[in-house]
This record gives structure tokens, sequence and C-alpha cells, in this order.
């Protein structure tokens, strides 16, 4: 007789489970759907498709009367192509794995898209809950499909 306490049926279960999760990852990794997000630190210049990115700040700062925190973040785009690019947007990933799109009222940006071999600098901002943790995630383009991490730390 099996004690209780010894799962006869869960190891079976388990084994189903993870066997499916690995044929969907293989499907998906196949479809190219299913990329290593490579991680880079700031100061790092980080090229996804055609675009290279720096972020070299991050902040903390309050709201004019000093209710809401934001994190503002300094970063440089640059167009290695040879064509036009529109920018695409940034997403931050929180400390809890959350993403968290750009505070578009606070955010200093000088235009959303860039001519062969230039580059724009800007400040964005968010909002997160957390208090440590953060990703800048940046991409190639709307049309790349590629992604990349730039592990925020240092926060002045």
């Amino acid at each position: 007789m099996t004690p209780p306490h010894v799962p006869t049926e869960g190891g079976k279960t388990m084994r189903k489970i993870l066997t499916t999760l690995a044929a969907v990852l293989v499907t998906l990794a196949g479809l190219g759907l299913a990329h290593a997000v490579e991680v880079y630190s700031m100061g790092e210049t980080v090229t996804v498709g055609k675009l290279q990115y720096t972020v070299t700040k991050a902040w903390w700062e309050k709201d004019t009367e000093g209710k809401d925190r934001y994190l503002g973040i300094e970063v440089s785009v640059t167009n290695t192509g040879d064509v036009r690019v529109q920018l695409p947007p940034f997403q931050l990933i929180d400390g809890n794995g959350r993403p968290r799109e750009v505070n578009t009222s606070k955010i200093t940006w000088p235009k959303m898209a860039l001519n062969p071999g230039e580059t724009l600098h800007g400040k964005l901002y968010f909002q997160p809950t957390a208090e440590e943790g953060f990703r800048l995630l940046v991409s190639g383009g709307y049309d790349e499909g590629e992604f990349a991490h730039v592990e925020i730390g240092d926060i002045g």
C-alpha cells in the first residue's frame, strides 16, 4: 500500500504538463515567436535591428505637487539603417514583472521617426509600483520582431 503522502498520479500529471509545455515552446521557436531576449546594462550600446539604444541615466522624480513619483530614464536612439524608421514604443518591466507604459504627459522626446544615421536624445518617464528590478524593453522596430532589455540600475 502506498503511504498517503506519496503522490502516485502527481508525477504523471507533472510529466504531461512539462511535455506539453516543451512541445509548445518548440513550436513557438520554430515559428520564430519565442526569442531569448538579451539583457544589457545601462551605458552599453544595444543594437536591435536597425536601431541602437544607449540608456545613460535613471532617476526618481516627484510631480510638482509631490504626490506622484516617476522613474525618469535618459536614452539615445540611432538609426543605423538606410531608410527612415518609426520609433517603436518603449516599455518598462517593473520589479514584479509587470509592463509599464511611458507616461505621455511627461515624456521629453523630440520626434518619433529617425532618418538614416540620425540620433535622438530624450527622457522617458514611467510610474512603476515596484522599487527596484527595472528593465527597459527596446525593439528593432514595428516589423522587426527583435527585442532587448536594458537593466536599469544606479537610480539617482
